[in-house]
């Protein structure tokens, strides 16, 4: 069995992140399982964050007179 396979099924699992938790869903059986990884989730979220020269950066290199999406 997968890691991130569901273990009722072995359909495949999506990772859900909230601001309080995150857990493995299973869309077939309907089922949450809780993450084990939390120390390597925590990593992640770090690594999304943006700061101020990323923002500046993203707004240069957009080409077209579009607005830039709100994150």
């Amino acid at each position: 069995m997968n890691v991130n396979s569901c273990p009722c099924c072995s359909d495949p699992m999506l990772l859900h992140l909230t601001s309080r938790r995150s857990y493995w869903f299973c869309s077939h059986c309907r089922l949450e399982i809780p993450n084990s990884n939390a120390m390597g989730i925590a990593e992640m979220k770090k690594s999304f964050q943006l700061n101020s020269s990323s923002i500046k950066a993203a707004i240069a290199n957009n080409k077209s007179d579009e607005p830039v999406p709100a994150i």
